[in-house]
């Protein structure tokens, strides 16, 4: 889980009224809200129940994303609220695809 000072809801992402950006990846879809007043990145993490039937297997999906973010926060250079969505089932063996996308991600939204 990331600390606190990093986490959104979805709610607050949805009541924000700037426009967002969005990129896409085959596994994960990234929307970027910016929000100048704030002093560290916000992350909410959504795997809907139409990707997988079972909680732990979109749960774990949700704490692979999560460990990915937070090896990359001090990368990111830019205070905005971010809404990573995934579109796949992420097994552990997928990690390496999934760091290698939020990388590529991160680069077209010149995050990184």
């Amino acid at each position: 889980m990331l600390p606190k000072k990093y986490r959104l809801t979805l709610s607050l992402f949805k009541k924000t009224p700037s426009p967002f950006k969005e990129f896409s990846a085959i596994f994960l879809n990234l929307k970027i809200k910016n929000k100048n007043n704030n002093l560290f990145p916000k992350f909410v993490i959504i795997t809907p129940k139409k990707i997988g039937k079972k909680s732990t297997s979109r749960h774990l999906t949700k704490r692979i994303i999560t460990e990915v973010i937070r090896i990359k926060l001090p990368n990111i250079k830019n205070p905005s609220y971010f809404l990573i969505k995934a579109k796949k089932i992420i097994r552990k063996k997928d990690r390496q695809n999934i760091e290698r996308e939020m990388n590529v991600l991160f680069k077209q939204a010149n995050l990184v």
